[in-house]
């Protein structure tokens, strides 16, 4: 089984916990983040936050990254953990 993780914290852990997104970054961005959110098959609140399920794709990497990286600078009080178990993404 081929395992793949990736944790990356909140590029400013004391910001404030207010998205800054405006509609040019939005524009902007590759993929809005709403379509990737909404491509997870489950999701679930937990104490540390929310965890999102995926079915695996060819692109899932290369689009969580994204998502990642674009997120982090409208929301840099947001934190990622991104794991890859049994063709499924968490």
């Amino acid at each position: 089984m081929t395992e793949r993780r990736m944790f990356v914290g909140p590029t400013n852990p004391s910001a404030e916990p207010i998205c800054t997104l405006d509609r040019e970054t939005a524009l902007a961005r590759q993929e809005p983040p709403d379509r990737f959110l909404d491509s997870a098959f489950d999701q679930k609140a937990m104490a540390t936050g929310i965890e999102y399920r995926f079915r695996q794709s060819d692109d899932l990497w290369d689009r969580a990254q994204t998502f990642i990286k674009e997120e982090a600078l409208c929301c840099p009080f947001l934190g990622f953990e991104v794991a890859e178990r049994d063709q499924t993404w968490y």
